[in-house]
C-alpha cells in the first residue's frame, strides 16, 4: 500500500509524471490546438529536450523515431506515457522490466491518474493497456539494451 503511494505521489513517480503530462495536454488544448497527434509531438519535443538536458543526451528517444512512438501508441495516451518514463529514464526502464509488481502498479497509476485527468483519451481499458505496456516494456527493452 505504501509503495503504491510513493509510485502516485513521489517525485518524478509515474503517478506525478502522468499528472504532469495531463497538465501540459490541457495547456496546448486550452490555448487552441486540439489536435491530439500534434499535441502528442509537442509533449514528445518537450520530453526530448529536457532529457537531453538532465540526462546529458543519455535518454534513449535519439534511439527510436517518433513515428514509430506514434505508430505503436496508437493515440493511447496512458501508452504513450508510460512509453516517454521509459525511454527517458534508466530506473524506471530498469524497474518495470526486472519487477512484474513494480510494472503493474506502474501501469495502474498511469491509467488511473488519465482516467480522473483526461479520460477521453484513453482507447482501451486497463488490461488492454497492460498488454500493450508489457509488450512495448519486453521488446524494447531489450533493443534499448543491445545498443548501448
Amino acid at each position: 500500500m505504501f509503495t503504491k503511494w510513493i509510485l502516485r505521489n513521489g517525485s518524478a513517480s509515474p503517478g506525478k509524471t502522468a499528472n504532469t503530462y495531463c497538465d501540459r495536454y490541457n495547456h496546448y488544448y486550452k490555448n487552441g490546438i486540439k489536435n491530439t497527434t500534434e499535441i502528442f509531438e509537442l509533449l514528445y519535443a518537450e520530453r526530448v529536450s529536457v532529457a537531453r538536458q538532465i540526462n546529458n543526451n543519455q535518454a534513449h528517444f535519439i534511439l527510436l523515431d517518433n513515428n514509430e512512438i506514434r505508430k505503436d501508441i496508437n493515440g493511447d495516451f496512458p501508452l504513450f506515457i508510460f512509453v516517454m518514463m521509459f525511454l527517458e529514464t534508466n530506473s524506471f526502464r530498469d524497474g518495470v522490466y526486472k519487477y512484474d509488481k513494480l510494472f503493474t502498479a506502474s501501469v495502474e497509476i498511469i491509467y488511473e491518474t488519465v482516467q480522473k485527468r483526461c479520460p477521453q483519451l484513453i482507447k482501451g481499458d486497463l488490461n488492454a493497456l497492460m498488454f500493450s505496456a508489457a509488450h512495448y516494456n519486453s521488446y524494447t527493452y531489450k533493443v534499448i539494451r543491445h545498443l548501448m
